[in-house]
């Protein structure tokens, strides 16, 4: 229950993740045949236009990946983003990046895992 209740607090908190360009620092995924490359070094917790980026050299016909962020715990993804695209949304600390293919979490080795630490503006980590 008390998961349920942060996951819909943390959604208010979040608010509406955007497909348009904003005035937020850029956050570039890129997902090719050695796995998921993610930025090195500590993120701090905040806003982000999160790129997405799929550089396989042999994608499967009609798969569709997407890069997914979520908290370390529970399963509910809190930001996703299609690759190809862009998405203004917030990072915190405690959260841990994957990849699905038309919707079904993946086994991808992840290169410089996610790593964001809390913020003045976003100090709690998620659970």
């Amino acid at each position: 229950m008390r998961r349920v209740l942060v996951a819909l607090m943390l959604v208010g908190m979040l608010g509406a993740c955007s497909s348009h360009t904003s005035s937020a620092p850029a956050f570039h995924v890129v997902l090719d045949d050695s796995g998921l490359k993610l930025p090195a070094g500590p993120t701090k917790a905040g806003r982000y236009v999160v790129s997405f980026e799929d550089a396989r050299t042999n994608k499967p016909a009609g798969q569709v990946a997407r890069l997914q962020f979520r908290a370390s715990g529970p399963t509910f993804v809190l930001l996703e983003v299609p690759a190809g695209t862009a998405k203004t949304g917030t990072l915190l600390a405690n959260e841990v990046a994957s990849v699905a293919y038309n919707g079904v979490p993946q086994n991808v080795p992840v290169k410089n895992q996610l790593n964001v630490q809390p913020s003045k503006e976003f100090p709690t980590p998620v659970t």
